[in-house]
């Protein structure tokens, strides 16, 4: 009888934890849950990075991806990409950027009850690369002993 009990005892432990770590993340509110992910690649006049969409919220995913500006946290009434629809992982290129300037960036989920954003981060892109002058040497003509 200890023995069933105990078994009993363990195997509804285990059902438990595993209903948890197979439930999907849910916010209270019905928004979706949406995490910044680190940038790629930054140059001069772009930067590459995306996101992570965890959670619809219990609505579908209408629209995802990066919004950025000067000032901090940027909404998708500021510059932003749209990478599709649903759950999941995206890459971005954020386009049109200035050298040298220092922007912020988030990712953003929208479903039916709203729109979200990661966390705010920043970066400076990378200034222009240097134009070297274009030297061109003629043919040497007409060579005499002191000219």
């Amino acid at each position: 009888k200890k023995i069933i009990s105990v078994l009993l005892i363990l195997t509804t432990i285990f059902l438990s934890c595993q209903k948890e770590i197979n439930s999907p993340l849910k916010s209270p509110d019905g928004l979706p849950i949406v995490v910044t992910n680190t940038l790629t690649t930054i140059a001069d006049t772009f930067a590459i990075g995306g996101g992570n969409v965890l959670s619809d919220g219990g609505s579908a995913i209408v629209a995802r991806g990066i919004c950025w500006s000067t000032i901090p946290n940027p909404s998708i009434t500021d510059s932003h990409t749209n990478n599709g629809a649903g759950l999941g992982s995206f890459i971005d290129t954020i386009r049109g950027l200035l050298p040298s300037t220092a922007y912020h960036f988030r990712a953003y989920a929208t479903n039916g009850n709203g729109t979200v954003y990661g966390t705010d981060s920043a970066f400076i892109t990378s200034a222009l690369p240097a134009i070297l002058p274009v030297v061109t040497t003629n043919t040497t003509t007409l060579i005499t002993a002191t000219t």
